[in-house]
């Protein structure tokens, strides 16, 4: 029976290709700030928006401020679409904020998504973070990443190639019947 689980969990995950390795450059991703001025603009022609004190969006992705740094909460399903650059660190209102989780299903069902940059800052890559990313290709998860929950690529049935660039990743148990169908 174990022998007829492991060959079933091969062949489902045969398409994807995951390679670990430290890179010199210590991480993947972007390492973009933000600076998002009294006015809204911002330094670097991001387009922006308020929700309310703690949250607010920046080119699509939804951002939300506990203890002192950022996490991705969401995303704005009209305009997330093709590659999504999540930033390193957004200032805000006078305070710097680095981002350090992709929360829990914060991509959920972003289905027009085809590739992600995570940036170093990332440490956590929550619960089902990218669950049902159909149009999901291909992720590079940077060195920091030192949590990735149960079913972060879950139902990403296009995702040929994950690169994480810390050769002692994270994945959680289930992390190969995590992704696909």
């Amino acid at each position: 029976m174990k022998l007829l689980s492991a060959l079933m969990l091969a062949v489902m995950t045969l398409p994807v290709m995951q390679s670990c390795s430290k890179d010199d450059d210590g991480g993947g991703g972007s390492n973009i700030t933000v600076v998002v001025n009294d006015d809204g603009t911002t330094s670097n022609g991001s387009i922006f928006s308020v929700i309310d004190d703690k949250n607010f969006v920046l080119d699509h992705v939804k951002y939300t401020v506990s203890e002192g740094h950022l996490t991705v909460t969401g995303y704005d399903k009209a305009g997330c679409k093709g590659r999504v650059n999540i930033v390193a660190r957004v200032v805000y209102k006078g305070n710097s904020y680095d981002v350090l989780t992709i929360g829990d299903m914060a991509f959920l069902s972003c289905t027009d998504m085809t590739s992600v940059t995570i940036p170093n800052s990332v440490t956590e890559i929550a619960y089902e973070a990218f669950y049902d990313c159909i149009g999901l290709t291909s992720v590079t998860i940077p060195s920091n990443v030192t949590y990735i929950g149960t079913g972060a690529f879950y139902g990403c049935s296009n995702l040929m190639k994950i690169h994480c660039k810390n050769p002692k990743a994270p994945f959680p148990s289930d992390y190969y019947s995590s992704y696909g169908n």
